[in-house]
């Protein structure tokens, strides 16, 4: 496959909920292999965007194309492969209580596929290794930190062997060491296994440690698109404002 394919295709996409719109017209391309940034304020539809790409939700208008499928007029059985090829990194890592680290990252594999019981234990011992928890995957979550939470979240997402993975928010919530862990954490795994990722994120150090693209959601439509050094760059009003984190004098208004 060509390096710079187009992976995700999301073309002038537009959801309201009642008279609220949401999404104006999202037009945003995720290629193969790179790290994607989509920042942008809370409550601006980042997460919506990203249940439009798991099939949580149906915009009212627009395309969405993901691994050349037109997912907006697919049948359930066309998206399938692909969803088979896709994994979610959830904000609080969506964990079992009940279930042991380990067949937490087992339980994909155990419900999706016919793998013989030892191929499942070589690949939960593959996948907790690349994120440093080798040793503790016989812990509840309920007896690990946050920050190891999310990577038992990231090595259930990386045991299915994915070609794309979507983090929504993968260090709200943790200070800024175990949110340093978690970035390295995701550097490390994209450098071993390259596969494309898409980050929804308000927080800068993410954009600016990972990110191959950058992309800014504000009032529903994406309002800069390009690298991480020009986003850094930039001299777009909005985008100084937003990397400034001035809630007055630029153009974005709080509500």
């Amino acid at each position: 496959m060509m390096e710079n394919e187009e992976v995700i295709e999301v073309r002038n996409l537009r959801k309201s909920f009642g008279k609220v719109h949401v999404l104006r017209g999202i037009d945003l391309t995720v290629r193969r292999g790179e790290i994607c940034v989509l920042m942008g304020l809370s409550g601006t539809g980042k997460s919506v965007l990203l249940k439009h790409i798991l099939g949580l939700l149906t915009p009212d208008g627009g395309d969405l194309l993901i691994d050349g499928v037109d997912f907006l007029h697919a049948s359930r059985a066309e998206r399938e492969p692909v969803f088979q090829r896709m994994a979610m990194c959830f904000q609080n890592a969506a964990l079992f209580d009940s279930m042991s680290a380990r067949e937490n990252v087992a339980f994909p594999l155990r419900e999706n596929t016919k793998l013989p019981p030892d191929e499942i234990e070589k690949r939960v011992d593959h996948a907790l290794r690349i994120v440093g928890l080798s040793e503790l995957g016989n812990r509840s979550p309920s007896e690990i930190s946050g920050g190891m939470r999310k990577r038992v979240g990231l090595a259930r997402a990386l045991v299915i062997d994915p070609e794309i993975i979507l983090f929504d928010e993968p260090t709200t919530g943790l200070d800024p060491i175990l949110s340093d862990a978690i970035i390295q954490t995701i550097r490390k795994t994209h450098e071993e296994l390259k596969y494309t990722t898409l980050i929804v994120t308000h927080e800068l150090k993410v954009t600016f440690e990972l990110a191959d693209h950058v992309a800014l959601l504000l009032d529903g439509k994406i309002a800069f698109d390009g690298t991480s050094k020009e986003f850094s760059e930039s001299k777009d009003p909005a985008v100084v404002q937003f990397i400034a984190g001035r809630s007055e004098d630029g153009p974005i208004r709080v509500q």
